[in-house]
């Protein structure tokens, strides 16, 4: 058959359709015809359902990922054992009565008003109040004194003059940026011994309360926070399945939750608080159902072990009144009616206790029909899904007279043409075009293959008809395609790997994401120049070659020293060598880390000038405050700084002795522990006050910065 041409292939087909009994077509039609578009329907149904399974996985690996980028950052780590701390330090039992009344008052008419309509019973204020004073006084700041009610995240300092109340400053405009960053509903910070949560991003009134005694235990947060502690391993994120949570005025909420390890020990636990509405819209297709083939009664939800479903029915998106209305004559309770009309949503809301739903609970998987309430024909396809522990059932299902539209309209059609000659000669067509496009498919089927990423993908066999030399064809231009992908990808690594060379790691994955345009304003940066007096008379006294070698060994030095204390090199020129601590990382002890490393400059400087029996010596400045940074230039981009600062640094350098540091009142105020700093004389800068500056002499460091 290979041998033959596509053309006689058809005519042979024709002729065998000719001698197939007409009297048999419409039976065998109408039966075989169900057969397929029954399996082709469920097929579809069994398609979309491992569609929205991948999106399902991938959606909570992806929160996954994002718990552990997130725990690995210092903000996170250092901001987790710094508020304990801070947190530890605000108990002041005379204040107690106070706030306690006063926090009290905004509950009763904020909150539990709102709580005793969601519930049939009466909400006691002792469940829901803070049991230290600590956390009372957290609640009244950021809370009921909140200027921006609407919004409370927005509030960075509420002026208490605290420690707690200078670290929430620093710590919450990065932690609010990330959580915008990555679609975070909530972040908390807990402490770990006490169970306490001493952060969280959106200012709920858990903010301050225990989750290890009372209400809390009893929440998801808290069930969180146990198991997070209990885990054997430390990088394993827990994920805490959807309840009711108090906080949130008993809205389902669910939570993961990662230990936040600090230099091997813990430091505390990071809760993040998931989006329900980024899981319905992956399993909605943002309510737009019909575009991917569940028509206007197909729907995807996910039903967790205890048979209620943990996204929402497409009724009560659609038309949530008459859901509702729906409920009420099934006889749902007053509770249940109370939080459908308040959340519109039927997470934790709904029970659905199908074969479906139970098989996949099980652990199966499959398509079938199965018979709804009312006697309705369903088809549906299912499947478990396991998310950090929690299995959940995935369902797929849509009418099955929707489904099968077409077959009632192929059933009419072949009654009109079943008893014509038309019929047969069309049924051979329809078979020979079968034959003619199974080629074409087998093709298609090699080209997905090879789009999914299967560079090996060919056709095997392809025969010596027309097909088979478009299949021959193919092969060659998927060999060329894999050839010109991997020298794609050769190139990509390569230009990637300069990126890394020439800018920040930071900078560098923001330009291999395509910006162009990166400027940006970072405030608690510390900038610091440094002049090399000597290098003249090291170039006076070498050769051309060993000139090079020894300014490059200086240079290296100095990134050495850099790199160990957090610091980043900005660029050298001439005898200056400039740099920024701060600026990629946050770094809460920016200005420390700047002195130290100036202290280490010195040292190294002092080292290679001894062994060289050269003359050489630092003058060292820093700045602290707020810097610009970004790309500068179209054809040769460099990555540098400027600003008030920047120039502040660089103009001090020049009046500083040999041998000393010399920093400005900002950087001075960092470091109350320095106390060998000498006031120096106001300086004059172009376009700024006079600048008040201090020195101090240049002397080994006692030790690197912690890292912040």
């Amino acid at each position: 058959m290979q041998s033959l041409s596509i053309r006689s292939k058809m005519l042979l087909m024709l002729i065998a359709s000719g001698l197939a009994c007409i009297a048999a077509v419409g039976l065998l039609a109408d039966r075989n015809g169900r057969h397929t578009m029954t399996a082709g329907a469920l097929d579809q149904m069994t398609q979309l359902r491992a569609m929205q399974q991948r999106s399902v996985e991938q959606y909570f690996g992806e929160q996954t990922r994002i718990a552990r980028t997130l725990a690995e950052m210092p903000v996170m780590t250092e901001g987790a054992a710094t508020l304990s701390a801070a947190f530890a330090d605000l108990d002041e039992p005379a204040e107690a009565e106070k706030i306690a009344a006063e926090v009290g008052a905004w509950y009763q008419k904020n909150i539990l008003p709102d709580l005793a309509n969601l519930s049939d019973g009466t909400p006691k204020l002792s469940s829901y109040l803070p049991t230290s004073f600590a956390g009372l006084r957290l609640q009244r700041d950021y809370i009921v004194r909140n200027p921006d009610q609407a919004d409370p995240k927005t509030l960075d300092r509420a002026n208490t003059g605290t420690y707690y109340d200078m670290l929430h400053g620093l710590l919450h405009p990065t932690i609010r940026a990330l959580a915008d960053r990555f679609d975070l509903e909530d972040v908390m910070l807990i402490e770990p011994k006490q169970g306490t949560v001493v952060y969280t991003l959106a200012k709920e009134i858990d903010l301050g309360t225990n989750l290890r005694t009372g209400l809390g235990a009893q929440t998801g947060a808290g069930r969180a926070f146990a198991r997070a502690l209990q885990s054997s391993d430390a990088g394993a994120v827990v994920v805490e399945d959807f309840s009711p949570y108090p906080a949130d005025m008993l809205r389902p909420n669910s939570f993961l939750a990662l230990p936040l390890q600090r230099q091997g020990d813990l430091a505390g636990v990071m809760l993040l608080q998931l989006r329900t509405a980024d899981l319905n819209s992956l399993l909605t297709n943002d309510g737009q159902w019909e575009k991917i083939g569940l028509g206007r009664t197909g729907e995807t939800y996910l039903v967790g072990a205890d048979k209620l479903m943990r996204s929402d029915k497409r009724e009560i998106i659609e038309d949530p009144e008459a859901f509702i209305e729906q409920q009420r004559r099934s006889g749902a309770s007053a509770d249940t009616l109370k939080r459908l009309a308040a959340y519109k949503s039927t997470i934790l809301l709904f029970e659905i206790d199908t074969a479906p739903v139970r098989a996949a609970l099980r652990g199966e998987t499959g398509s079938g029909i199965e018979t709804a309430t009312g006697g309705a024909q369903i088809m549906a396809a299912w499947a478990p899904v396991t998310v950090g522990g929690l299995r959940m059932a995935l369902v797929t299902r849509q009418a099955e007279s929707e489904a099968l539209a077409p077959l009632h309209r192929f059933r009419r059609d072949m009654l009109v043409v079943a008893a014509s000659a038309v019929l047969l000669l069309t049924l051979a067509s329809l078979a020979a075009a079968g034959v003619f496009t199974a080629p074409l498919r087998r093709i298609m089927a090699v080209a997905e293959r090879l789009a999914a990423g299967e560079d090996k993908a060919r056709i095997e066999s392809p025969g010596s008809d027309e097909y088979g030399a478009v299949a021959k064809g193919f092969n060659r231009m998927a060999d060329r395609l894999t050839e010109r992908q991997a020298a794609l990808e050769h190139k990509t690594q390569d230009y990637e790997n300069l990126l890394r060379n020439v800018y920040p790691e930071v900078i560098a994955e923001r330009l291999r994401q395509g910006e162009t345009a990166i400027s940006e304003t970072l405030q608690n940066v510390s900038i610091i120049v440094i002049a090399i007096d000597g290098l003249e008379t090291l170039a006076e006294d070498q050769t051309q070659g060993s000139t090079l070698a020894r300014l490059n060994e200086v240079i290296d030095a100095l990134d050495g020293a850099a790199l160990r204390h957090g610091v980043e090199k900005i660029k050298t020129l001439g005898e200056t060598y400039t740099a920024a601590c701060g600026l990629s990382v946050t770094r809460l002890d920016h200005a420390r880390r700047a002195l130290a490393f100036c202290a280490e400059a010195a040292l190294v400087l002092a080292r290679l000038s001894n062994a060289w029996r050269d003359d050489l010596a630092i003058r060292a400045s820093v700045a602290s405050g707020e810097v610009e940074a970004g790309l500068v230039g179209r054809h040769r981009t460099v990555y540098d700084i400027w600003g008030a600062n920047f120039l502040i640094a660089r103009r001090i350098v020049f009046d500083t002795l040999p041998g000393h540091v010399r920093v400005t009142q900002a950087t001075h105020d960092l470091v109350p522990e320095v106390t060998d700093f000498q006031a120096m004389p106001p300086l004059e800068v172009v376009g700024q006050p006079p600048v008040v500056t201090w020195q101090r002499p240049l002397a080994l460091p006692s030790g690197r910065a912690e890292a912040a």
